[in-house]
């Protein structure tokens, strides 16, 4: 372990959600949010603000993401190094490494700062999509042939610096997929559709699907192959029947 994180801890703070009922059998559960360093202390707290209350289920809340560590008491004490390196201490803005929402969520302690007051701070990202669409006239090549060579050309500009051209951005990942295009004849039947919306519909009545989540949920499943989002769904409705 690097000695900076051998001498300079504190404890990691997360964000939590615990659903509970207030009194052992209620109909509607609260969700009660907090920043604890693991589930055992968030449900400490959600007891401790709700004397006699029946807990239903947990779940740490980061968000997906890149995020930074940041101290203000270190960044007044050098002219602007408030951000953590994991190799050097704490150091600029751009110096400062960067962590995942896993590794955020993972993370056992936070260096100390001068007032103890390391926090996550979350890094500006945008994630764009780009299509392109080409029909050919083959005259002669294969199908197979030019979706290599599409594919070629396209990684050969992004080397070239396509991406982010003359701007200050950082490309933190990218993936070029190309294929060919299929016509889809998958449906949602009937009784897939009911099926799945009273699965739905269950779990928000028992408290364990959030109506705020719902919007996020859809932009999630809308980007994913029917006949996937199908099957994971029927996985999941027969997941509820066991319990």
């Amino acid at each position: 372990m690097n000695e900076h994180l051998k001498v300079k801890m504190q404890p990691n703070l997360i964000p939590f959600r615990v659903s509970l009922h207030e009194e052992a059998g209620d109909k509607f559960a609260i969700h009660f949010e907090c920043m604890a360093e693991n589930e055992d202390h968030a449900i400490e707290q959600a007891e401790n603000a709700y004397p006699g209350c029946e807990i239903r289920n947990w779940i740490p809340t980061v968000e997906e993401g890149l995020y930074r560590i940041y101290a203000k008491s270190e960044a007044e004490a050098s002219d602007g190094g408030g951000f953590w390196s994991n190799e050097d201490g704490w150091v600029d803005e751009e110096s400062a490494t960067l962590f995942n929402s896993f590794e955020r969520e993972t993370l056992d302690f936070m260096p100390m700062s001068a007032e103890q007051d390391a926090e996550w701070r979350t890094v500006p990202t945008a994630n764009i999509r780009a299509e392109i669409q080409v029909m050919y006239i083959l005259n002669q090549e294969t199908p197979q042939s030019l979706k290599h060579r599409l594919k070629s050309e396209l990684i050969a500009a992004i080397d070239r610096g396509l991406l982010s051209g003359d701007t200050t951005a950082e490309v933190e990942r990218h993936a070029v997929k190309v294929h060919l295009i299929e016509q889809s004849n998958v449906d949602l039947d009937e009784p897939d559709h009911e099926d799945i919306a009273a699965f739905v519909s269950k779990r928000i009545e028992d408290g364990d699907l959030d109506l705020e989540d719902i919007p996020r949920l859809m932009a999630s499943y809308g980007l994913i192959d029917p006949k996937q989002f199908i099957a994971e769904m029927k996985e999941r409705i027969e997941l509820s029947k066991q319990d």
